[in-house]
């Protein structure tokens, strides 16, 4: 496989998410003996408000980016390759 292929791209995303997967699978049984109820609940509720949080601030803006960069890489919009960073980077600190 050639670094740039599609199957290369797919195995490392699988393998990194097969890792977290992994690594949630081992901690579970090891907080829940760990945590009292009441830290385990605390620690449940602050792991929802957190994903919560990271749904809101992306707002879908890494696909948006995506299919805009297409379009400015066809020339679709009047858009230079400067004014599409700028965004990105407005993105990333605001996200």
């Amino acid at each position: 496989m050639r670094s740039g292929s599609l199957q290369a791209h797919a195995l490392r995303y699988a393998g990194s998410s097969l890792l977290v997967s992994l690594a949630g699978f081992v901690s579970f049984p090891i907080l829940t003996r760990t945590l009292s109820v009441a830290e385990y609940g605390a620690l449940s509720w602050i792991s929802s408000a957190l994903t919560l949080l990271v749904v809101l601030g992306k707002l879908g803006l890494q696909h948006a980016l995506l299919r805009f960069h297409a379009e400015v890489e066809a020339g679709r919009h009047g858009v230079t390759q400067g004014q599409y960073l700028s965004t990105v980077l407005f993105g990333q600190l605001w996200g």
